[in-house]
């Protein structure tokens, strides 16, 4: 094998964490803040490029390309599972073992497999790849054959598993990458909390907005006891703040609605409104709290803290 082999170039966008060669760099995020690292490291990069220079007719040399081959299996799935862990709260105390413990090829998919909604071998049929896992488990083997077994007489011609896993690995690493980066958007859309924030007064609205979102929780507006429930019904918030006088329907009763479709809602009144009468009936409608205004942001914050934990 020498230098006609070349492989494509290949960019790491900084913001969505795509893998794209050059001729797709385009389809990533398109985010005004990204930039463009050349994937893989340059580590990688090096150990790729003195592979591509072995003579593979010259045994010793086969060996020594077989030897870094395996080496960069294992970085280019170790970031794939880094990638796929480090959004995803429930997995990120486990990615270290991946590390620490210098899992072999086979452990590295098995665990790649417990953090993804479907089994690596899956997805690499699926994008046209279904040897790759065959050839890894092949490669293995014979880089512990070589290791532990150095002496052994029978020397087997291995040029074209390290062709084939050579040719096609950054390419095949990317779609894995990808994979996980959309499974990490997922887990994070699933685990993201959100907040419904119902007040007929634009500027209260995008005041209480603006101090929940930088919490990292979503947002709901409405201006409206009918929109809220609108709302309510379809996105299922987990947490309300809620003004008192609403045109139409006043938040009392938009409250009681609320309790009717979802006996647990976690509904705050956020109110000019006040005294003995009004508090009672809150109180018996459900409502958690009240917050009266002029509201403070670090009382809006306790809440979602609180709240959403």
């Amino acid at each position: 094998m020498t230098t006609e082999i070349k492989q494509d170039l290949y960019y790491k966008c900084s913001e969505c964490l795509k893998i794209l060669s050059a001729y797709d760099a385009s389809l990533c995020c398109s985010s005004s803040t990204a930039y463009f690292a050349q994937w893989p490291s340059p580590l990688i990069k090096e150990l790729l490029k003195l592979i591509g220079k072995q003579d593979l007719s010259n045994y010793n040399q086969q060996r020594i390309a077989l030897l870094n081959l395996h080496t960069v299996l294992q970085m280019m799935m170790e970031d794939a599972i880094w990638t796929l862990s480090k959004k995803c709260s429930k997995n990120a105390d486990n990615v270290n073992t991946v590390f620490l413990k210098n899992l072999s090829a086979d452990a590295q998919v098995k665990y790649f497999d417990t953090l993804n909604h479907r089994p690596l071998e899956a997805l690499l049929a699926a994008s046209g790849h279904d040897t790759f896992l065959r050839d890894m488990d092949a490669l293995s083997v014979e880089r512990d054959r070589l290791v532990y077994e150095p002496d052994l007489k029978i020397k087997a011609d291995n040029t074209g598993l390290i062709l084939s896993l050579f040719k096609n690995c950054q390419k095949i690493l990317a779609v894995i990458n990808n994979d996980a980066v959309k499974q990490q958007e997922r887990a994070k859309k699933i685990l993201r909390k959100s907040v419904m924030v119902v007040d007929d007064e634009e500027d209260i609205r995008l005041t209480l907005s603006a101090i929940i979102e930088k919490e990292g929780v979503e947002v709901h507006l409405a201006a409206s006891g009918e929109e809220a429930l609108d709302i309510y019904m379809k996105k299922k918030p987990d947490l309300v703040f809620l003004d008192v006088s609403l045109p139409n329907m006043n938040g009392l009763a938009v409250l009681k609605a609320i309790k009717e479709i979802d006996e647990m809602a976690a509904v705050y009144f956020v109110s000019g409104v006040s005294g003995e009468t009004f508090k009672t009936q809150a109180r018996e409608l459900g409502a958690k709290g009240h917050l009266p205004k002029p509201f403070f942001s670090k009382d809006v914050v306790s809440v979602v803290k609180r709240e959403l934990g």
